[in-house]
């Protein structure tokens, strides 16, 4: 029918096709990205002046709540929750309880029945008054890459922090203006998210301190001080730091002049041989930082080579080395490849062995003046590893000890003119390439002397606690790293952050979903009390595993198919409640 028409004609059914088939297109795709159900936008980026819940009471009518549309896990359940009252959920495990944790923190959304605060529907009220005034901990709490300290203010950071507009500002207020036209974000990169004024403080400072009173709350606190006290601390970011340390490190040497404590530990002395340090590290007395220096290869360095030559320590070295290799293969030419002694006790790994046999029926043969330069620098390599306080193998002779510290002297005169990649030891700086704790002690923990490291640990903590230096180390512990979604935290570790986050942005409401299950049911008990304590005065629904943990709540919620079956006290619930009395006869 379109054959005898004119050009023009063909060309605008042409068209009129191609605009069909793209609108059915167009509607398919927005059909397929806009399923039922969807949040409002205004919900998610209507950002109200006050950022308050409008009622301090929820109450649920007739909630019932399904993912697949045939199962129910929440099928009628009304109920009313005070924001200033404490509610403990108990049931089996197919109760509910979970999803009414969810419901509660509007992290799911009532198939139906309505869930409402004031006037509102809790699906109608702002993210940004929810995500604010509502927290919610589950069993599996997700940390993010970055620090303990970017973890816990995660729960701070709403918008940026708008200070005082500069001129540079002012400036850039075009290139904003360009960029939300053009769709992208008018946030920099380097601005301020947390808000530290959005839970009533008004500097960074008073942030920590109050991040430290939760970190003991959760009891979470020892674990960030044992990280401060393994941290390593910028010199140009925390002098104040640096000067308690040292001053912690004066005390405790003063404590090492006490014959019970001088025992644990070998004091760093620039004067003096330590017994407790291996020969590399007497040699070079400092922190590598370099990667061109290996401590156990120090012979393939030209500059330590030199002075080792200079003082005679290769040849003494080169002797030393033939004994060790003989040693070690009298101990271990029968033990299995594989085994943990090769580890702890040998200085020779076993796929080394059969090679240092060939060298030692070769050193038989021409003697050690005709080892060729890699089999000789292999051989004096050995004795780097050696401790004469642990190996006493009576190689390194109090003369070798005192050619090594004229040696040590001259490797740090060299350095004074050129870098080595060294930080030395010096008994009045601060060493900022080794941890604090390792700063504070500044020495060497003795061989051999039982329950050494307990004992100095807690000799430590007196140090700290004396000089009031605790908070700020427990601050240095804040720069941990988490890892990869926390993998360097343990599960209970980052449970009890995921509380403590939750806990610093002050909610009205605390939803708790079995996140402290894993601990132990006293732990568990004590940290329930110190959560109430500091959510005094405002809402806490606590969703728990153990019913007998339920006691020191205001309201027990018993539920039971997915509906609140009775709400009262522990002491009521306990008395009258059938269903309460075989959960707690069950456990």
């Amino acid at each position: 029918a379109y054959k005898d028409l004119s050009g023009p004609w063909k060309e605008l059914l042409r068209y009129y096709q191609r605009k069909e088939d793209i609108r059915i297109k167009y509607t398919q795709i927005i059909q397929q990205f806009n399923p039922l159900n969807m949040v409002k936008p205004e919900i998610i980026d209507l950002h109200p002046e006050k950022l308050l819940l409008p009622e301090r009471e929820i109450h649920g009518n007739n909630v019932r709540y399904t993912e697949d549309g045939l199962y129910f896990s929440i099928d009628g359940a009304s109920f009313k929750i005070t924001l200033d009252r404490h509610y403990a959920a108990v049931g089996l495990g197919n109760s509910g309880k979970d999803e009414f944790g969810f419901l509660i923190s509007r992290l799911v959304i009532p198939t139906s029945g309505s869930i409402t605060i004031g006037d509102l529907k809790m699906e109608e009220i702002p993210e940004s008054i929810t995500g604010k005034r509502l927290g919610y901990v589950g069993a599996g709490a997700y940390m993010f890459n970055g620090t303990v300290y970017d973890n816990l203010c995660y729960a701070l950071k709403h918008q940026p922090v708008k200070n005082e507009a500069s001129e540079q500002d002012k400036k850039l207020e075009h290139e904003r203006m360009l960029a939300r036209l053009a769709g992208n974000t008018s946030d920099r990169y380097d601005d301020e998210w947390i808000d530290p004024g959005s839970i009533g403080l008004e500097n960074p400072n008073q942030l920590v301190t109050r991040i430290i009173e939760i970190l003991e709350c959760v009891e979470l606190d020892e674990d960030i001080y044992r990280y401060g006290l393994l941290s390593f601390v910028d010199q140009s970011e925390n002098l104040n730091l640096i000067d308690r340390v040292m001053e912690a490190r004066e005390q405790l040497r003063n404590k090492f002049q006490e014959p019970e404590i001088a025992r644990l530990v070998e004091p760093f002395d620039q004067e003096k041989y330590n017994l407790n340090m291996t020969v590399s590290e007497n040699l070079l007395f400092g922190t590598v930082y370099d990667e061109a220096i290996n401590a156990e290869q120090l012979i393939d360095n030209p500059v330590i080579n030199k002075v080792l030559q200079q003082f005679g320590l290769d040849d003494e070295f080169l002797k030393a080395g033939e004994k060790i290799a003989e040693i070690m293969l009298d101990l271990f030419s029968d033990v299995e490849p594989g085994s943990e002694l090769f580890e702890q006790f040998s200085f020779i790994s076993a796929d080394d062995l059969p090679e240092f046999n060939q060298l030692l029926q070769v050193i038989r043969k021409s003697g050690l003046e005709n080892l060729d330069p890699g089999a000789r620098n292999r051989l004096i390599s050995l004795p780097f590893k050696l401790i004469v306080a642990r190996h006493r193998l009576g190689l390194i002779t109090e003369p070798i000890q005192q050619n090594i510290l004229e040696a040590r002297k001259r490797i740090h005169e060299i350095a004074a003119t050129e870098n080595l990649g060294i930080e030395f030891f010096d008994e009045s700086l601060y060493n900022p390439r080794i941890s604090v704790q390792d700063n504070i002690l500044f020495g060497k923990l003795a061989y051999g002397q039982a329950h050494a490291q307990q004992k100095l640990n807690a000799l430590i903590a007196d140090v700290v606690a004396g000089l009031d230096l605790r908070n700020e180390i427990i601050e240095a512990g804040l720069k941990y790293d988490v890892g990869v979604a926390g993998g360097r935290l343990s599960t209970l570790q980052r449970q009890k952050l995921a509380v403590a986050r939750a806990l610093l942005k002050m909610p009205d409401l605390l939803v708790i979903n079995q996140a402290l299950a894993g601990l132990d049911p006293a732990s568990e008990r004590r940290l329930i009390e110190k959560v109430r304590t500091v959510m005094q005065d405002r809402g806490i629904v606590w969703v728990l595993g153990r019913v007998q943990l339920a006691e020191p709540f205001d309201v027990v919620m018993v539920m039971e198919g997915g509906k609140i079956l009775d709400t009262g006290s522990f002491a009521e619930m306990k008395d009258n409640n059938a269903h309460f009395q075989h959960l707690l006869a069950s456990e």
